[in-house]
C-alpha cells in the first residue's frame, strides 16, 4: 500500500516539475530605476486616490447598511451602490508601488522621486520667506 502511495506522489511531482507559467510581458520586463523614479513623483497622487478609493468603499459599505436597515428595496440598494462602484472600481486599480519591480534600483528610483517632492516643497517654503 505505500508502494503506490509513494509512487503516486513521485510521478504526481514529476509531472509538477515540467509545467510552465505564462507569465504576462510585465512580469518578463519589471520596473527598474526609471519606473521607481516616475512612481516616486506620482505618489502624492497616488496616495490621494488610495484616499478616496477607501473613503468610497466605506460609504458603499455604510449606505448598504443603512439602506437594509430602513428597509428599502433591494433594487436601490444595488443601484445605488453599482453607481458607487463605478467611480471606485477604477481608483482601486491604483498602487503605490508597481508590482513586480526589481528591487533595489526601483526603490532607489522611487526614493529619487520622494526626494524630488522634498527638494520642491522645500524650495516652495524658502520662496515665501
Amino acid at each position: 500500500m505505500r508502494y503506490r502511495i509513494v509512487i503516486g506522489v513521485a510521478c504526481c511531482m514529476l509531472l509538477s516539475a515540467c509545467a510552465t507559467h505564462n507569465q504576462p510581458d510585465v512580469i518578463r520586463d519589471p520596473y527598474g530605476l526609471l519606473a521607481g523614479i516616475w512612481h516616486g513623483l506620482l505618489f502624492p497622487l497616488a496616495l490621494l486616490a488610495n484616499v478616496v478609493a477607501f473613503m468610497v468603499n466605506m460609504l458603499i459599505g455604510l449606505l448598504r447598511v443603512l439602506m437594509t436597515a430602513f428597509d428599502m428595496s433591494w433594487q436601490m440598494v444595488t443601484a445605488i451602490t453599482g453607481l458607487l462602484n463605478l467611480v471606485a472600481t477604477p481608483i482601486n486599480s491604483i498602487e503605490i508601488i508597481g508590482r513586480p519591480n526589481t528591487g533595489l534600483f526601483y526603490y532607489l528610483g522611487f526614493g529619487l522621486g520622494l526626494l524630488a517632492w522634498v527638494g520642491l516643497l522645500s524650495s516652495a517654503s524658502d520662496d515665501k520667506k
